[in-house]
C-alpha cells in the first residue's frame, strides 16, 4: 500500500465524529440546546420586566447562568462524542451526565424563581429554606464540574479517541485543571457573604455587562477564567493541531500557564 493510500485510510482526528452522537454525548448536546432555549425565555422576560435587584436587572443572572450552562454542556458533549465507544458507554460517565443535567435544571429553576420574586438565589441564607436551597446549589455545582473532570480523565486514557495531540492536551488540562480551579474558587465564593474573600467589601463601580467590581478585589473574574479554561484550552489545542505546529502539546501548556498566571494575578487583587 502506498503512503498516500495509507494516509487516506488513517483516521482523521480533527474531523467531526463520523456517527451521530449517542448516549451521554447526545444527552449533553440536548442539554445544551435546552439550556439555550431557557436562556431565550429569560432573555424575553428581561425585555418586559425592567425591575432591578441590588442595582442589576433581575433577569441578568438567570440569563448568564443559562448561557454558561449551554456552553458547558456543548463543550463536554462535543468532547464525549469523540471518545471511543467503550469510553462513551462507561457507567460513571452516564451517571455523572444524568446528575449534571438534573443539577442544571434545578439551579436554573431556582434562579429563575428567585429572579421572578426579585429575591437572592445566592447568599440568601437568612431563612432555613433559603440556606437549604443554597446548599443544594453548591452540591449541584460540584456535580457540574465533576463531569468535565471525569471526561478529562477519559480523554487522557483513551488511546482510540479521535483527538489530535494538541486537542487531547487541551482537554486534559482544561477539563481537569478548570474543574479544580472552578471548585476551589466556587467554594471561596460560596463560603463568604459576597464576591470577596475573606470578607465582603463595598464593590464600587461595576464593569459593563459583567457586573464585576472595577474598584476592589473580586473573586468572580478568576472564577470566570478557571471555568472557561474548559473551553479556552481545548480551543488552543485544536488550533495548534490545525496549524500543524511541531509541538502542539507544548503550545497548549504555554497557553495554560498564561491562563493560570492571569487567574493568580486576579487573586492577588482580592
Amino acid at each position: 500500500m502506498s503512503a498516500g493510500a495509507a494516509a487516506a485510510g488513517a483516521p482523521a482526528p480533527l474531523a467531526l465524529p463520523r456517527r451521530a452522537p449517542d448516549g451521554a454525548a447526545r444527552a449533553l448536546l440536548a442539554g445544551a440546546a435546552l439550556s439555550l432555549a431557557i436562556w431565550l425565555v429569560f432573555l424575553a422576560a428581561g425585555t418586559t420586566d425592567g425591575r432591578l435587584f441590588l442595582g442589576a436587572p433581575v433577569w441578568a443572572k438567570p440569563q448568564k447562568f443559562a448561557l454558561a450552562l449551554a456552553l458547558h454542556f456543548a463543550t463536554v458533549g462535543w468532547l464525549v462524542a469523540r471518545l471511543s465507544p467503550p469510553m462513551r458507554a462507561g457507567p460513571v460517565l452516564a451517571a455523572l451526565t444524568g446528575a449534571a443535567l438534573l443539577s442544571a435544571w434545578f439551579e436554573l429553576g431556582w434562579i429563575g424563581v428567585q429572579a421572578g420574586r426579585a429575591a437572592p438565589s445566592h447568599y440568601g441564607t437568612a431563612d432555613p429554606f433559603g440556606a437549604a436551597m443554597y446548599g443544594l446549589m453548591g452540591a449541584g455545582a460540584t456535580i457540574l464540574v465533576a463531569l468535565p473532570a471525569w471526561a478529562g480523565v477519559l480523554a487522557a486514557r483513551d488511546r482510540r479517541a479521535r483527538l489530535g495531540p494538541g486537542l487531547r492536551e487541551g482537554v486534559v488540562l482544561g477539563f481537569r485543571g478548570g474543574a479544580a480551579g472552578t471548585l476551589v474558587l466556587g467554594f471561596l465564593l460560596g463560603g463568604g457573604e459576597g464576591h470577596h474573600w475573606p470578607q465582603q467589601r463595598p464593590e464600587g463601580a461595576a464593569l459593563p455587562l459583567l457586573g464585576w467590581s472595577a474598584e476592589t478585589g473580586d473573586l468572580r473574574p478568576p472564577h470566570f477564567l478557571a471555568t472557561h479554561a474548559m473551553q479556552l484550552l481545548p480551543l488552543a489545542g485544536l488550533a495548534a493541531d490545525r496549524a500543524g505546529l511541531a509541538h502542539p502539546r507544548r503550545a497548549v501548556r504555554i497557553a495554560g500557564a498564561a491562563l493560570l498566571d492571569r487567574v493568580l494575578e486576579r487573586l492577588r487583587r482580592v
